[in-house]
């Protein structure tokens, strides 16, 4: 009988299937999203980002989906949003990649954020 270790979390069912587009996309592509990603949400928490597997999952299904640029936007559209950038009941910023890039409709509505703000 095999267990998992107790500190180990289950792999949330999209970055198991949005790791399969990893391998479709090129590295230096996920790398320059994730570090416009961490230029413009730098100023917002003390943490110091790191590339895992999840948030390059993410990416690379964003980057495979809509390209380069269109995830740019989409992320500027993440950082135009009051709610999403703590502007709600919780005071809670709502900013992460894996939000970003979970689905066609968030990415599309980040997308339309972006259109209205330019």
């Amino acid at each position: 009988m095999t267990t998992m270790p107790k500190n180990k979390k289950p792999v949330p069912k999209k970055t198991f299937e949005y790791s399969a587009y990893i391998e479709k996309v090129p590295a230096d592509q996920i790398d320059e999203i994730f570090a416009y990603w961490v230029e413009i949400f730098q100023g917002v928490s003390g943490k110091a980002w790191k590339l895992n597997d999840t948030r390059r999952a993410h990416i690379a299904w964003g980057i495979h989906t809509y390209g380069v640029e269109r995830c740019k936007k989409a992320i500027f559209g993440c950082a135009s949003s009051p709610f999403h950038m703590g502007d709600n009941k919780l005071g809670k910023i709502y900013n992460s990649i894996e939000l970003i890039f979970r689905s066609m409709e968030h990415t599309n509505r980040f997308l339309r954020m972006a259109a209205d703000n330019q």
